[in-house]
């Protein structure tokens, strides 16, 4: 059985992208809506103008799934999420729902690329999620209204919510993606393994039904018998009938005949060549 592997990962990711992309055009949407009336209340700022790009930016390639690339969909994604998380961290520290967009990206990038992207990734999160801590704790960067307002505002706590929501569902859903993709190729793999060992055993069980003579075979320089490893000597035919699957039919050579019939071998061969 010959899977392609390659392939069957791609079909699977790009299950998995599309999934992702109607659920996060559904949640973000609802997110935006209520961000948007919570920014009615505090002031609109440029957080809400890079929410509204990160908001079509994920509406975009989910109208157009079909006719975007796996890695073209992610890429999206994950600039889509940057850009909807870093603002409102920004903005808010850690109220700001779109904290949890983090570590919902760095799941996507160990997904569809390289181990050292998603370092790099958690490595950046990090420094820029320990610079705003800096900003806040040193009180060079401030709250728009107090902590209650936030903690006390339906709005705001839909969004957080909802961002919550979204780190939960998007990483059970890439983890169950990468449970059923091991599964398929472990199953093709014992496929492949009960294969082998059936061709295998056909191989033994041929090999076992061949026999050949080989090494040194001590033979009579008169009779031409053959010593066998008993030390009883055995006519040729005889002793390659026991030691391989040849089968014997006889006749008689031309020097032969010559030798035991004489005139009448002599007589035979001119009266053929005369016809």
């Amino acid at each position: 059985m010959n899977i392609n592997y390659t392939h069957q990962e791609e079909v699977l990711k790009d299950k998995l992208i599309n999934k992702i992309l109607i659920f996060s055009s559904t949640i973000i949407s609802i997110a935006y809506i209520a961000a948007q009336i919570r920014a009615s209340e505090i002031g609109w700022t440029l957080r809400d103008l890079f929410q509204t790009l990160a908001w079509l930016a994920i509406l975009t390639p989910t109208v157009f799934r079909k006719k975007l690339g796996v890695y073209t969909k992610a890429i999206i994604v994950i600039i889509a999420f940057t850009l909807g998380a870093l603002p409102g961290v920004y903005t808010l520290g850690i109220l700001g729902g779109t904290i949890f967009l983090f570590p919902t990206t760095a799941v996507l990038i160990a997904i569809f690329y390289s181990t050292k992207a998603s370092r790099s990734f958690i490595l950046i999160s990090l420094v820029f999620l320990t610079w705003i801590a800096y900003r806040f704790i040193s009180g060079s960067a401030v709250l728009s209204h107090s902590a209650d307002f936030f903690i006390t505002n339906i709005f705001h706590w839909i969004v957080y919510l909802l961002c919550v929501t979204f780190f939960f569902v998007i990483s059970c859903q890439t983890i169950h993606s990468f449970r059923k993709t091991m599964e398929l190729q472990l199953e093709t793999i014992k496929s492949q393994r009960d294969e082998l060992t059936k061709i295998n055993k056909e191989l033994i069980d041929a090999s076992q039904n061949v026999k050949k003579l080989q090494g040194m075979l001590p033979i009579c320089s008169s009779c031409k018998k053959i010593r066998d490893d008993k030390g009883y000597w055995n006519q040729i035919e005889s002793y390659i009938k026991q030691n391989s699957e040849a089968e014997f039919s006889h006749g008689i050579c031309p020097d032969c005949a010559q030798k035991l019939y004489g005139e009448f071998y002599d007589k035979n061969r001119n009266d053929e060549g005369t016809k």
